[in-house]
C-alpha cells in the first residue's frame, strides 16, 4: 500500500489473511509525509495509547461515579497494563481495534439509554470500522444485534428498523472485503489449517493469560530481582486480597444477590462482548489455526474486564467493607489494597518499555539491526538478481534489505497439524527453478517449515557464504531418483 499498489503483501499477492484499514493508515502516512511505515507505527500507536486511556476513562467515569478515587485508579490500571502496553509496543493492529472497541461501548451505551438514531449510526460506524482493523470484530456485529433487539424496550417494528440500519452500516464494509476475498483466493479470509491446540488447552491458556495480567506470574520470579521481589511482596498483599473475596462469598445476602442482578444489568453490553469475544477466540482457536491464544489476542477484553473488576469492588465489596467493619477508612484500605496489587503491573510494564528502548524490538531489534546475514546481502547486491531467492523468513528480506523472497516449502500450515508437503513428494519438484538462491536465517523457530537438513534431500545445496546469524545457498533441483549426497 505504502508504495501505491493497492492492497497486496510485500511479494505482490493480493492482501487476504488480514483486513486492509491499519496497513492503509500506515501507507497513507508514508505517502503523505514519506515516513517508513516501520517508524510511523510506533508514532500512531503512541497515539492510539493516549486515545485508549482516554475513552478507558470516560467507561470509568460512566460506570464507577462518584467514586472518585476508583476511577482514577482504574485508568492507571489501563496506563500500566501488561496486555495494552505489550500490543502498542509493536506495529500491530490490536491497539486500533481496541480504539473502535472502546468507541462501539461509548456509542453503545447511549444507544441503549436514548435509542437515539444518531448513535445508532455512530455505534455502526465504529463496528464497521473494528471489522476492517480485525475479523474478529465480527463478533461486535453480533453484540450489537443482540444489544438492539434484546436491551431496549422499543417497539417491534422500530427495532427491526434500527437493526436493519445497523446491519447495512456495520456489515457492508466487511461484507464487500470478504467478497473480493472470495473471487481473488477463493477463501473468505484465506485458507487455514485445522489447529493444534484442543479446547481444553485454550481454555488453560485464556484462563493462564487472563490471570497473569492481575497476578504474579510465577515463571517471573526467575527473571531477575525486580520482578522477584514484586513477586514476593505481592504475595501478601494477594492473601489478603483473596481473603476478603472469601468472606464476602461466604456472607452474601439476598440484598447482595439483587445488587449483582442490577450490576450485571447495568454492565449487560461489557458482559455480552466480552463473553462472545473470549467464547469466539476460544473456539475458533480450537477448529482453526492461528497464533496461540495470548496476551495479544485477548487484550481487547482487558478494559471492560477491568471495569468489571472495579465495578464489582466500588458496589459489593466496598458496601460489604463498610457494613461488616463500621470503621472510618474502608475506602481508603480497598484503594490502598487495589494501588499495592498494580505494583506488579507497573514493574513489568516498565521492564517492557526498558527492553524495548534498550534493545528494540521485532526488525528494529538490535538482533536484526546488526544481523550478519542482511548486512552480507546488502554488501553483495549482484548475487541477488540473477536468482529467485527462497527464505525462512521473507518478511525479514524485504523490510531490512527490501528483497522479495518466496518462503521455502512448509511440512504444515501454520501452528496446524495437517501434513500438506514431504520431503519425498517435493523431491525433483522443487525448487522449480533450474537455480535458485537460499537465504537462512539459524534461530527463529518455524518448526512448520522443513529444516536446512531435510531441504538438503529435496535439493542440491552448495554453500555461498557462512555467517554468524545464517548462510547462504545455491539451491539446485535434484532429480527424484538421486541418492542423498553423503
Amino acid at each position: 500500500m505504502a508504495n501505491g499498489l493497492g492492497a497486496v503483501t510485500f511479494d505482490g499477492k493480493p492482501l487476504i489473511y488480514h483486513p486492509p484499514l491499519y496497513p492503509a493508515i500506515l501507507g497513507a502516512i508514508y505517502f503523505i509525509f514519506g515516513a517508513d511505515p516501520l517508524a510511523s507505527a510506533h508514532v500512531v500507536n503512541a497515539a492510539l495509547m493516549g486515545v485508549i486511556t482516554f475513552l478507558s476513562g470516560l467507561l470509568f467515569l460512566e460506570h464507577l461515579k462518584p467514586h472518585t478515587a476508583l476511577i482514577f485508579v482504574g485508568i492507571t490500571s489501563v496506563v500500566v497494563s501488561i496486555p495494552i502496553t505489550y500490543v502498542t509496543l509493536w506495529a500491530w493492529t490490536e491497539p486500533l481495534f481496541i480504539c473502535f472497541t472502546l468507541f462501539t461501548m461509548i456509542f453503545s451505551e447511549s444507544y441503549l439509554k436514548e435509542g437515539s438514531l444518531r448513535f445508532l449510526i455512530a455505534l455502526s460506524l465504529c463496528i464497521a470500522l473494528s471489522c476492517l482493523t480485525r475479523y474478529i470484530g465480527v463478533i461486535l456485529i453480533l453484540t450489537g444485534a443482540i444489544s438492539i433487539f434484546l436491551f431496549r424496550k422499543d417497539l417491534l417494528e422500530l427495532k427491526i428498523k434500527h437493526l436493519f440500519i445497523f446491519l447495512i452500516i456495520s456489515f457492508l464494509p466487511i461484507g464487500a472485503w470478504m467478497t473480493r476475498n472470495y473471487i481473488l483466493s477463493g477463501y473468505v479470509l484465506g485458507y487455514r489449517g485445522p489447529s493444534n491446540y484442543s479446547l481444553w488447552e485454550n481454555l488453560f491458556l485464556t484462563l493462564k493469560v487472563i490471570t497473569f495480567w492481575y497476578l504474579p506470574n510465577p515463571n517471573d520470579i526467575f527473571n531477575g530481582p525486580i520482578i522477584s521481589k514484586a513477586v514476593e511482596y505481592q504475595r501478601v498483599i494477594l492473601t489478603i486480597f483473596v481473603a476478603f473475596i472469601g468472606l464476602i462469598a461466604l456472607h452474601i445476602t439476598q440484598r447482595t444477590k439483587n445488587l449483582v442482578k442490577v450490576i450485571l444489568w447495568e454492565n449487560r453490553f461489557l458482559l455480552l462482548y466480552l463473553s462472545a469475544y473470549v467464547l469466539f477466540l476460544v473456539i475458533s482457536s480450537t477448529t482453526t489455526a492461528y497464533d496461540q491464544i495470548s496476551s495479544r489476542l485477548l487484550s481487547p477484553v482487558y478494559v471492560p474486564l477491568t471495569i468489571l473488576i472495579f465495578v464489582f469492588a466500588a458496589k459489593i465489596l466496598l458496601p460489604y467493607m463498610n457494613q461488616s467493619f463500621p470503621l472510618k477508612g474502608s475506602h481508603n484500605f480497598l484503594i490502598l489494597l487495589i494501588i499495592l496489587l498494580l505494583t506488579y503491573p507497573i514493574t513489568k510494564t516498565t521492564l517492557l518499555f526498558s527492553s524495548a528502548i534498550s534493545d528494540g524490538l521485532g526488525f528494529r531489534s538490535k538482533a536484526w539491526v546488526n544481523n550478519e546475514t542482511i548486512s552480507y546481502l546488502l554488501r553483495n547486491k549482484g548475487v541477488t538478481p540473477q536468482h529467485k531467492i527462497y527464505t525462512n523468513s521473507p518478511y525479514a528480506l524485504y523490510a531490512l534489505a527490501n528483497i522479495n523472497a518466496e518462503p521455502i516449502p512448509q511440512k504444515t500450515p501454520y501452528n496446524s497439524p495437517l501434513k500438506i508437503n514431504d520431503i519425498h513428494g517435493l523431491r525433483g519438484r522443487w525448487p522449480e527453478e533450474e537455480a535458485a538462491l537460499l537465504v537462512w536465517f539459524d534461530d527463529i523457530g518455524r518448526d512448520y517449515l522443513f529444516s536446512i537438513e531435510e531441504l538438503s534431500f529435496v535439493a542440491d545445496l552448495q554453500l555461498i557464504a557462512r555467517l554468524r546469524d545464517g548462510s547462504i545457498y545455491t539451491i539446485k533441483r535434484r532429480d527424484h531418483h538421486d541418492e542423498l549426497r553423503g
